[in-house]
């Protein structure tokens, strides 16, 4: 028999968290912290703050940023982070080390985090990417953001593409920044947006002049 190819999957990604969607997952998270006395709870969601602010910051998978340390950072100087493989825990995708530049909201964030351990997220607090997605679906499910196939981590990079193309940054340099090869890929990431676009255009009533009679 011929070799029968397998068709091609279409690459999904999943739905994109608006900024007023994040407002609300941060200030869920900043009660809760305010709120728990249990210390090893209060780290917990401690971190998921400091996980959220890089991934809706910087536009990260999952990986990169669970995988972060403080010596990645260079808050004062250059200021940009320095996504680089942590074997054997982490490779960075196809090999391509890179770095990003810092919003300075993102440096002010992060000037004030304690720097007490060499990782970010070191593992007394979680011991795995897989364990911060669960604890990020618990925080979308509180808030009923169960719809449009959103899918904890991975909805902050799609957030990521989509506000920098709404705010006109062009395609070239969202790709840059995604850390992309292909920018078909990044064309996947602001579909949506363009299908929001479409559909607000689509309800525009027509003026009088060109109404029906």
């Amino acid at each position: 028999l011929p070799e029968i190819k397998k068709a091609k999957e279409e690459k999904k990604i999943p739905g994109t968290l608006t900024p007023q969607e994040v407002i609300l997952l941060i200030s869920r998270i900043e009660n809760l912290i305010a709120e728990t006395i249990d210390p090893r709870h209060k780290k917990a969601y401690q971190a998921h703050k400091l996980f959220m602010m890089l991934c809706t910051g910087l536009g990260l998978r999952r990986s990169e940023a669970f995988y972060l340390e403080w010596n990645d950072f260079d808050l004062e100087g250059k200021k940009k982070v320095f996504i680089r493989s942590k074997p054997p825990y982490f490779y960075i995708k196809e090999g391509k080390e890179k770095d990003l530049p810092l919003a300075p909201w993102l440096i002010d964030y992060l000037a004030k985090e304690v720097k007490d351990t060499a990782r970010l997220f070191p593992e007394d607090v979680y011991s795995n990417p897989n364990a911060m997605t669960r604890a990020f679906r618990r925080h979308l499910n509180a808030l009923g953001l169960t719809n449009r196939k959103i899918k904890a981590c991975h909805s902050f990079r799609a957030g990521y593409a989509s506000f920098l193309y709404a705010n006109g940054t062009d395609i070239e340099t969202i790709r840059a920044l995604m850390g992309h090869s292909n920018i078909e890929t990044t064309r996947i990431y602001i579909e949506s947006e363009e299908e929001r676009k479409k559909v607000a255009v689509d309800s525009l009533p027509a003026p009088g002049l060109f109404s029906a009679n």
